[in-house]
């Protein structure tokens, strides 16, 4: 998964790189081809594969995502079908508790 917000762009490799507050993500279908080296040889053409991922984009407030959408929404090369989501992370708190009785 690629992860962008409008302060960096990197790949996540960690779900420690994820926003921990809330914010709005745009999610984004890529992918690229390459010849993976299974077509050499007698009567075989190249053989490709295809490597398919999601975009997870981030934005920290609704007009920078609006800003976004229109963007995308009035591009004529490079535009994409995207899908919004609004998250909230939990936080969870974990609680221990050891009774002895001894009578």
């Amino acid at each position: 998964m690629r992860y962008r917000d409008e302060r960096n762009d990197r790949h996540v490799s960690e779900l420690n790189d994820l926003p921990k507050e809330e914010h709005y993500v745009v999610l984004t279908e890529e992918s690229f081809s390459y010849d993976d080296g299974y077509g050499e040889g007698p009567n075989r053409g190249p053989s490709y594969s295809t490597h398919r991922s999601l975009s997870y984009r981030v934005f920290h407030d609704v007009d920078a995502l609006k800003k976004w959408i229109v963007e995308n929404d009035e591009s004529t090369y490079g535009k994409k079908t995207y899908r919004i989501l609004h998250v909230r992370p939990c936080t969870i708190a974990k609680q221990v508790t050891i009774n002895v009785d001894i009578e």
